[in-house]
């Protein structure tokens, strides 16, 4: 898309020190006097950025034109259909490279040459996996065309379509009971709960945990607080929710502590909590469960009780970690960022990365990092770290930035990715679902209704177990 590459000076659109010889791109706006005509952005929000960085969307829109369709898969016979969608050509140049992957690691493979598919036809394949391997999990089949041999732009092993089918589905798994003891003590401001290599303090006023340490170290700045709002994409801005879906934007503002209750056994410690919002149209419960093992259960229920109210923009739960926790692993689509309605280009897998790699640089600041379809997720220290698993599939999303840095709020500002500065901890984001980024056009189009999250009862839970 078009963008000019420049170099800060202190004082451009508002610039400190610490953004001076930052490199941005500059788009409509930062050019001439403030009444120059502009449509901001508009020209520089497409699939490629100016210096053709792939943008993360791009990946679907390969996915979607691939030219060679997948079907028919049939387990028993482990047989698949291939659909020639070229007018003018066989696959004669290409091979098909398959793996089985068990959860996420890769246990056979194997290749088949002969790819004589005529242009506009159908065949058969069959694919000589052994299905009744011994590892145990979630058993996926990658099927890949490649290229034979480099022609022109192209290099040789370039993959020109993919799939996944599923042969073992994947099950959740139960994190290891506890037969560890632990310890309450209980004053009237907060809840100590210890352990033999953790501490917990949950504040009774604020109804959440503001405390986790793990062998001394502490694990947890703040959280855990719900989350329904995500920074405004270009399209959110042309669909006018900064102002539609505005009330979700500050509901942990004005919420209001309704009932707290406290159980305890030797075993574990249950602190359930009731807060108000939406002026007393629905509630927020969540119940944390804490294990002598260190183990956090966190179960978050939306309740819906009355009212005529927007649609949310996720449902979710966020927590901050010190900065150091600058690594992450997980185990579902990537390794791009991927949405609700944007994940089909992504493969389910094994991934891991550094958190400062996370947000994709977009000209403007808006909504990125999310992971779709997540089983797993870890954020790491070097050897120490916490595991994410949740008892559906999960969204994650993991950054060195809050939303209120990457949303410009009422309007779009004159801001730029380059202009960013990382702060001094770890966002983690846990989400059941969040909106789809829509595309039909930017101009006033929602999501389709299939992606959005309607006002209603929403339940998820998810467990965080201490790695050390």
């Amino acid at each position: 898309d078009q963008g000019l590459e420049m170099k800060l000076e202190t004082g451009l659109s508002g610039g400190s020190s610490e953004q001076t010889g930052k490199t941005i791109w500059a788009y409509g706006g930062d050019f001439g006097p403030e009444s120059t005509p502009t449509d901001d952005n508009f020209n520089c929000n497409g699939l490629l950025l100016p210096d053709r960085t792939p943008n993360p969307h791009l990946w679907i829109v390969k996915k979607v034109h691939q030219e060679i369709i997948f079907s028919n898969f049939n387990l028993t016979k482990q047989t698949v259909t291939l659909k020639n969608q070229f007018f003018f050509k066989d696959l004669s140049e290409y091979y098909l490279h398959w793996e089985v992957q068990t959860n996420g690691v890769t246990t056979q493979s194997g290749k088949i040459e002969n790819l004589e598919i005529l242009p506009q036809r159908k065949a058969s394949l069959k694919i000589p996996f052994k299905p009744n391997e011994k590892e145990s999990g979630e058993k996926i089949l990658l099927i890949s065309i490649r290229t034979k041999a480099e022609s022109f732009l192209i290099p040789k092993n370039h993959e020109i379509a993919w799939e996944q089918f599923e042969l073992e589905m994947f099950e959740i798994k139960e994190v290891e009971q506890s037969i560890e003891s632990l310890k309450l003590d209980e004053s009237e401001t907060q809840c100590q709960i210890s352990g033999k290599q953790f501490e917990v303090i949950f504040d009774k006023q604020k109804g959440t945990i503001t405390s986790y340490k793990v062998n001394g170290k502490e694990f947890l700045l703040s959280g855990f607080q719900p989350d329904f709002w995500r920074p405004m994409t270009d399209n959110d801005y042309g669909a006018v929710f900064q102002y539609a879906l505005m009330e979700w934007k500050g509901v942990v503002e004005n919420w209001k502590l309704e009932t707290m209750e406290i159980n305890s056994t030797e075993k574990y410690v249950e602190l359930k909590v009731v807060h108000a919002i939406l002026k007393g149209d629905a509630f927020y419960k969540t119940k944390f469960t804490i294990a002598g093992n260190g183990v956090i259960e966190v179960r978050n229920h939306l309740k819906a009780e009355k009212g005529n109210h927007k649609m949310l923009k996720r449902f979710g739960m966020q927590f901050k970690m010190p900065k150091s926790f600058d690594q992450i692993e997980w185990y579902g689509r990537g390794p791009h960022e991927t949405y609700w309605d944007r994940k089909e280009g992504a493969k389910v897998g094994l991934y891991q990365g550094k958190v400062s790699d996370q947000l994709h640089p977009y000209v403007r600041p808006q909504e990125t990092g999310n992971k779709t379809d997540v089983r797993w997720a870890r954020i790491m220290d070097g050897k120490m770290g916490i595991e994410i698993r949740g008892k559906q599939l999960l969204n994650f999303t993991a950054l060195h930035f809050e939303n209120n840095d990457l949303d410009c709020g009422d309007k779009k500002q004159q801001r730029h990715s380059g202009e960013l500065i990382e702060k001094n901890f770890t966002c983690v984001h846990v989400d059941l679902q969040q909106m789809g980024v829509g595309g039909n056009d930017s101009w006033g189009a929602k999501p389709l209704e299939k992606y959005q999250l309607p006002y209603k009862d929403y339940e998820y839970e998810f467990k965080i177990s201490p790695i050390i």
